[in-house]
């Protein structure tokens, strides 16, 4: 008899716990698409200010990405990302997000000086951006949201590249100085 009411029990505490780390999953963003015209303000994107560094975990040689970002002033935010592996810099690139007259929010990254790219915002939400330029090579799309577990920005840049998919993701974990 005891087992027929634990059962039950036990099995909605499951999905419960199922349920809570199904939501703390990176790519569940509530957000919205901008309208043409509207400028959002620059404050939405505080989330991202500070600096933020992947886990490399314990893997021997693993790559460790870093990315600082300037709080919101002026109407813009700077920022900076760096890839080092076994003590070298593999990749850097200057960043930026900025307001544009009537146009919206652009970001702007310059991939290791070799010249700027700019994506409009096109989706915004509590914790979450979403930047498109449907005209670059690769990628397309960038997307920053902060995830339900607390400390983590999950970052991702997707499109397509000769004629193929393509997806890459980090997860970072916010740096203290």
């Amino acid at each position: 008899m005891m087992r027929s009411v634990l059962a039950p029990t036990l099995r909605l505490a499951l999905c419960a716990v199922a349920l809570l780390l199904l939501g703390a999953m990176p790519g569940r963003y509530s957000a919205r698409a901008i309208p043409a015209g509207e400028v959002p303000s620059i404050g939405s994107l505080q989330f991202l200010a500070g600096s933020w560094e992947t886990d490399p975990g314990k893997a021997k040689g693993a790559a460790i990405t870093e990315e600082f970002w300037s709080p919101p002033r002026g109407g813009t935010m700077l920022g900076s990302n760096r890839v080092t592996k076994d003590d070298r810099t593999v990749f850097w690139e200057q960043l930026r997000v900025e307001e544009r007259e009537g146009d919206g929010l652009y970001y702007v990254a310059n991939p290791m000086g070799k010249g700027e790219v700019a994506f409009r915002l096109t989706k915004v939400g509590a914790n979450f951006a979403s930047f498109e330029n449907p005209e670059h090579d690769w990628p397309q799309t960038i997307n920053y949201g902060l995830t339900d577990i607390e400390g983590q920005l999950h970052a991702e840049v997707s499109g397509t590249l000769k004629g193929e998919p393509r997806t890459e993701t980090w997860t970072f974990l916010r740096r203290t100085p």
